[in-house]
């Protein structure tokens, strides 16, 4: 069975909470066997500046429609998006959704 998760992007995220989730997941997929399908997801679909100054496209929007996906939301400068309603009401959905909520560091205090 394959997860299928998103990684929200967001300005300000620290890259190492995106790269190291990111790659664990990646070698997980061995020999064709595809057990985490990833996709990064952002507020619009609009690139996103970490907090080391590397910018990150997206593949697609941040949206409630994929609430079934699971959904990891790394650390870094959390404080705009965490007062961000929308973001919040979407991240709602995600969680009343069949996925799973994953945090990295401050991430947390956004779920």
């Amino acid at each position: 069975m394959t997860r299928h998760i998103d990684v929200l992007l967001f300005d300000g995220l620290n890259l190492l909470d995106v790269a190291g989730p990111v790659q664990a997941f990646e070698a997980a997929n061995k020999e064709g066997q595809i057990a985490y399908d990833l996709r990064f997801v952002s507020v619009n679909a609009v690139p996103a500046r970490a907090s080391c100054g590397l910018h990150m496209m997206p593949a697609a929007a941040f949206s409630a429609r994929d609430a079934g996906r699971d959904l990891l939301v790394p650390g870094g400068s959390v404080d705009q998006l965490s007062q961000d309603c929308d973001v919040l009401k979407i991240i709602q959905a995600y969680d009343a959704g069949a996925g799973r909520l994953i945090s990295i560091c401050s991430g947390a205090l956004i779920l």
